[in-house]
């Protein structure tokens, strides 16, 4: 029969002074693993925002620089790349390239698709 540190038998199918108190320090540690589980996805969507804000700002080119700025077919940007137009537009629609898009017009520049591969020189994109 099972006693309990205090020398007590539990009631039937009632836990005992020991499990409870195990119970409760296991709840508290569960309660700790979250609260560190929070405080790290804080810390790295903290991260990556402020990177990305930094990318951006970095980045941001004046519309004066590029002069030939104007609309572009799909089988412009394609032969700009030297890709594909089934490629081209997967790239389109995953907003990856240096493009505005109006409707289903597309308006870039030679310039900032040259700096666009230029950049990525040696990377491998997924999209």
């Amino acid at each position: 029969m099972y006693m309990g540190s205090d020398g007590r038998v539990p009631a039937q199918g009632m836990p005992g002074p020991d499990e409870i108190a195990h119970s409760a320090a296991s709840q508290r540690g569960q309660e700790g693993r979250r609260k560190r589980w929070w405080k790290v996805c804080v810390m790295i969507l903290v991260y990556f925002l402020s990177n990305e804000v930094f990318i951006m700002d970095t980045k941001k080119k004046e519309l004066d620089s590029y002069g030939d700025f104007r609309k572009y077919s799909v089988e412009e940007i394609s032969s700009m790349l030297g890709v594909g137009k089934t490629k081209t537009r997967e790239m389109l629609q995953s907003r990856l390239l240096p493009v505005t898009e109006i409707g289903r017009d597309y308006f870039t520049s030679k310039t900032a698709i040259q700096e666009f591969l230029s950049d990525n020189v040696g990377k491998e994109l997924f999209f």
